[in-house]
C-alpha cells in the first residue's frame, strides 16, 4: 500500500512541476492548523479540571485562551483555503494549456489512440481531479503525524491503552483499504462507460441530420440504454463499497470507544483518572480515528483521482522518447525530395520503397487510384505520420530533424475535409494572418470577397458549427483563402477543387498557375483540367 502511495506522489509532482512552490504557503498554514487542533482538547480538558477544583477564575482564563484558539483556528483556515484557491487556479490553467499544448503534438496514429469521449473527458473531469490531489496528500500526510502525537499521549498513560489503539488502527487501515481497492476498480469502469458516453453524444451531434432523417432514433437509444447500464451498475457497486467503509466501520469505533469509557470510569472509581484525563482520553480517541477516517476518505479519493493522473500523464508523456535535432529553417528552396521511403497503416503497406523528387516553382500532381497513397504522401510531408522506412528530406535535410513550429511555418495546406470555426469569418482568417488588407486581397484573388461582403454582416458573419450556413463550395473558396494567407513557400492541396463548378474550377487554376512563379506547389486530384495544368506527376499504383 505505501509504495502504492509514493507512486501516485512521484506521478503527482511530475505533472504539477510547475506549480507545486505555490503549494508551499498552503502547506504551512495546514500544519499550524493541525497543532491548534491539538491544543483545543487539551485546553477544554484545563477547563473541566479547574470547575471541578473551584479555579473558577483560572477556568474564565481558559475560556478565553479557547475562545483564541478557535478564532484562530478559523483564520488559518481562511488563510489555508485562500492558498489553496490560488494553487487550483494556477494548476488548473497550467494542466489545461500543457494538455492542449501536447493534443497539437499529436501524430495521426496516436491521435486514433484516443476516443473523443476520452480526451473531452480528460480535459474536463480529470484536469479537475489532479488539481484537488493536494488537498487530499497534505491531509493524509499531517493526519498521520497527528496519529504519532495522539498515540505518544496514550504511551505516556497507558503502554495497554496506546498499543490496543495502534493495533485496532491497523485492522481499521487494513479493511478501509481493502474497500477503498474495490471502490476504485468499480470508479475505473464507471469512468470508461462516461468516455464511451460522451463520445456517443458527440458522435450523434455530428451525425443529428442523419438520425432525423433516417429515423434510427431508437436504435441509437438501445445503444445509449446499454452505456447507461453499464454506468449505473458501476456507480452502485463503487458507491456500495463506500457504504461499507463509512458505515460498519464506524459502528466497529463506536464500541470500541464504549469499552474505553468504562475502562476510564473504572479508573476514575479506583482514583487512577481524572474526570478531565477521561474527557481528553475520548477527546484524542475520536480524534486519532477521525484523522483514520480522513485519511481513508482521502486516500479513496486520491486513487480515483489516480486514475485522472494517469490519463492526463498519458497525454502530457507523448512524444517524450522522439528525439530529433530541432534546426530551424530559413529562406528555403522548396525542394522535397522521398529517399526510398515506405509506409503502412493497419498492417496495409501503401507505400513500399518510393522516391522521387518535387521541385520548386513548379506544380507537382499526384494521381492515382483511390487507396494508392495519394492523401498518405501529403500526410508525410506534413508530419502527421512517420515513414516505417526511408526518409523525407527538404532542401536536403531530413524533416524530423527540422524543429516542427519551423517546419510548419513554411508549409500551408488545403485539406479534403477542411475545418472552419463556429467564429466569423473575419477570425477564422485573422487565425492565419490579422492584415485585413492581406485578407481582403487573398479573398479577392480566389473569387470569394464578393459572396462576402454580400453577407449581411460581411467580415463579421458567423460560420455556424460544421459551416451549415454556407454552401460546399462556399466553405470550399474560404478554405482556400485562408490557406494562402499563411504565406508559406511550399504549398499542398488535396483536391483543391472539390465541390466547384466548372467557372469557380478555371478560375483557380489561374490562381495556381500565379501561384507557381514563387512556390512549391503539390496537388492530389483525379481531375484531368489539373492534371493538364502540372509541370511534374507523379502516379501511385495499389
Amino acid at each position: 500500500m505505501i509504495k502504492e502511495y509514493c507512486n501516485i506522489l512521484k506521478n503527482y509532482y511530475s505533472v504539477i512541476h510547475k506549480d507545486k512552490k505555490k503549494l508551499y504557503p498552503y502547506y504551512a498554514g495546514y500544519i499550524c492548523n493541525i497543532i491548534v487542533e491539538l491544543i483545543i482538547p487539551i485546553c477544554v480538558a484545563n477547563i473541566t479540571e479547574k470547575l471541578t477544583g473551584s479555579y473558577f477564575v483560572a477556568a474564565i482564563v481558559c475560556v478565553f485562551l479557547l475562545l483564541f484558539l478557535n478564532v484562530l483556528n478559523s483564520l488559518l483556515s481562511f488563510i489555508d483555503m485562500h492558498f489553496y484557491a490560488k494553487f487550483f487556479k494556477a494548476n488548473y490553467i497550467s494542466l489545461y494549456k500543457q494538455v492542449i499544448n501536447k493534443i497539437y503534438d499529436f501524430d495521426e496514429e496516436y491521435k486514433k489512440t484516443f476516443s473523443t469521449g476520452k480526451l473531452l473527458n480528460s480535459l474536463t473531469s480529470d484536469v479537475v481531479n489532479i488539481g484537488e490531489m493536494a488537498d487530499n496528500i497534505l491531509t493524509i500526510s499531517l493526519n498521520i503525524i497527528k496519529w504519532f502525537i495522539i498515540l505518544i499521549y496514550f504511551s505516556k498513560i497507558s503502554i495497554v491503552l496506546a498499543l490496543g489503539v495502534m493495533l485496532l488502527n491497523v485492522v481499521y487501515i487494513t479493511l478501509s483499504n481493502y474497500l477503498n481497492n474495490k471502490s476504485v476498480s468499480n470508479y475505473l469502469e464507471q469512468r470508461k462507460h462516461n468516455d464511451s458516453l460522451i463520445s456517443l453524444i458527440n458522435q450523434t451531434l455530428l451525425g443529428l441530420k442523419d438520425v432525423k432523417t433516417m429515423n434510427f432514433s431508437s436504435d441509437l437509444n438501445k445503444k445509449y440504454n446499454a452505456i447507461y447500464k453499464k454506468w449505473g451498475q458501476a456507480y452502485f457497486d463503487k458507491r456500495r463499497f463506500y457504504i461499507y467503509r463509512v458505515t460498519f466501520l464506524k459502528i466497529m469505533l463506536e464500541l470500541i470507544k464504549c469499552a474505553i469509557y468504562i475502562y476510564c470510569i473504572i479508573a476514575i472509581t479506583k482514583d487512577n483518572m481524572s474526570i478531565g484525563t477521561l474527557l481528553l482520553i475520548i477527546s484524542y480517541y475520536t480524534s486519532f480515528f477521525s484523522a483514520s477516517s480522513t485519511i481513508m476518505s482521502c486516500a479513496a479519493s486520491m486513487k480515483e483521482e489516480n486514475v485522472s493522473l494517469v490519463r492526463i500523464k498519458e497525454i502530457l508523456d507523448y512524444g517524450q522518447n522522439i528525439q530529433y535535432e530541432n534546426k530551424i529553417i530559413k529562406d528555403i528552396e522548396g525542394v522535397i525530395e522521398f529517399r526510398n521511403v515506405s509506409f503502412s497503416y493497419n498492417e496495409k503497406k501503401l507505400l513500399k520503397n518510393i522516391s522521387f523528387t518535387i521541385n520548386s516553382n513548379k506544380i507537382t500532381a499526384i494521381i492515382g487510384e483511390n487507396g494508392s497513397g495519394k492523401t498518405t504522401i501529403l500526410n508525410l510531408i506534413l508530419r502527421l505520420y512517420f515513414p516505417s522506412k526511408g526518409s523525407i528530406y527538404l532542401d536536403n535535410k531530413n524533416i524530423l530533424n527540422i524543429k516542427l513550429d519551423s517546419y510548419l511555418n513554411n508549409i500551408s495546406v488545403l485539406n479534403q475535409d477542411t475545418y472552419l470555426f463556429n467564429l466569423s469569418i473575419r477570425d477564422n482568417f485573422n487565425l492565419i494572418n490579422k492584415d485585413k488588407r492581406v485578407q481582403e486581397r487573398i479573398c479577392k484573388l480566389v473569387g470569394i470577397d464578393k459572396f462576402i461582403k454580400n453577407l449581411p454582416k460581411g467580415y463579421n458573419t458567423v460560420i455556424s458549427e460544421n459551416s451549415t450556413n454556407i454552401s460546399g463550395g462556399q466553405k470550399r473558396l474560404l478554405s482556400l483563402a485562408r490557406t494562402l494567407m499563411k504565406d508559406s513557400k511550399i504549398l499542398l492541396f488535396d483536391e483543391i477543387t472539390s465541390s466547384l463548378d466548372m467557372d469557380i474550377t478555371k478560375q483557380v487554376i489561374n490562381v495556381l498557375n500565379k501561384l507557381k512563379e514563387n512556390h512549391t506547389i503539390i496537388i492530389v486530384t483525379h481531375k484531368k483540367e489539373l492534371m493538364d495544368i502540372a509541370d511534374e506527376t507523379i502516379k501511385l499504383c495499389k
